[in-house]
């Protein structure tokens, strides 16, 4: 019998919004601006250049953990995208920074002195160094992530960002976006005219590791309905388990988490083989063809062999 968690996850909600004068003359600055006026959050007009000064407290501890609980809205400046390889050819940021507080995080140490949430208001400019991108690749098929520097999915029901950018790559023959997730409100994303292009890569590990390292993220049972419903409305998924965490019974304890992640989720029916390699096992989705695989190295990423 499969122990179900209680699910506890709650959506980002700041304590404070920082709108950069800028980002109210994009559609989303102003969509955003009034999704807060009129709640209890605080809403502050500054520049970027301020922000630090804004966010409270009087020791570095109270000043980390007053600027998780901080959104800034601003303007994406450099738009030259860099390489984001084996992942994918390059990545781009809607989001800059996560609410989660996951210990091992090497956002840690890329973004210590900075550690509020950012998020970009200029869309069509960014959609458009997207297509810039793609035509310095000469045109071929060109793969972009776009959770290397936060996590989009989880300020989605404030931004809609990750929306948008999905039904852009909808409309892209020679693109496809990949985006990894710790969290679990997909709703938004179910009915979008993906075209298959998106594909989710679910981040999961054990029990403890999610309920003891991966705090204020969804649990391990709501991140395995939350790639349910994105297989179901058509998505190529995923799972990542990383880090490893060597414990005792740590490998039976990985393998445990595969093993209900495969029992849980609804399109899949049986495990099979990969047919690619002999030390690989994949799950066959219901009413697929295709497969999934598991490698243990380095980080046992847990891919759809042939997803676009």
């Amino acid at each position: 019998m499969i122990r179900r968690e209680v699910l506890t996850i709650k959506l980002f909600s700041p304590d404070r919004v920082v709108f950069e004068p800028r980002s109210l003359d994009y559609p989303l600055g102003r969509k955003i601006y009034d999704y807060f006026e009129g709640t209890s959050t605080e809403i502050i007009k500054a520049p970027i250049q301020k922000i630090s000064s804004i966010i409270p407290g009087t020791t570095e501890g109270q000043k980390y953990a007053s600027g998780k609980k901080t959104l800034v809205v601003t303007v994406k400046k450099s738009l030259k995208f860099d390489v984001c390889k084996p992942s994918a050819d390059f990545e781009f940021s809607l989001v800059t920074g996560c609410p989660a507080s996951c210990e091992y995080c090497y956002l840690y140490t890329t973004q210590s002195s900075k550690p509020y949430l950012r998020t970009y208001v200029n869309l069509e400019e960014i959609f458009d160094s997207i297509k810039k991108h793609i035509v310095r690749n000469g045109n071929r098929l060109t793969t972009f992530e776009v959770a290397s520097a936060g996590d989009p999915l989880a300020i989605e029901h404030i931004t809609g960002s990750l929306a948008r950018t999905i039904e852009f790559f909808g409309t892209l023959d020679n693109a496809r976006l990949r985006v990894v997730t710790k969290f679990n409100n997909v709703e938004p994303l179910l009915g979008l005219k993906h075209n298959g292009r998106t594909r989710f890569r679910v981040s999961i590990n054990s029990r403890y590791v999610i309920k003891n390292f991966e705090h204020n993220t969804a649990s391990f049972d709501e991140r395995i309905e939350a790639a349910s419903k994105l297989a179901e409305a058509g998505y190529p998924i995923g799972f990542i388990v990383a880090p490893i965490m060597i414990m005792t019974a740590g490998r039976r304890n990985i393998l445990n988490c595969l093993k209900s992640s495969g029992a849980e989720l609804t399109w899949a029916n049986r495990l099979n083989p990969s047919p690619s390699s002999s030390s690989s096992t994949g799950l066959l989705p219901s009413r697929r063809s295709s497969y999934w695989s598991v490698s243990p190295i380095p980080a046992w990423t847990w891919t759809r062999a042939n997803a676009p």
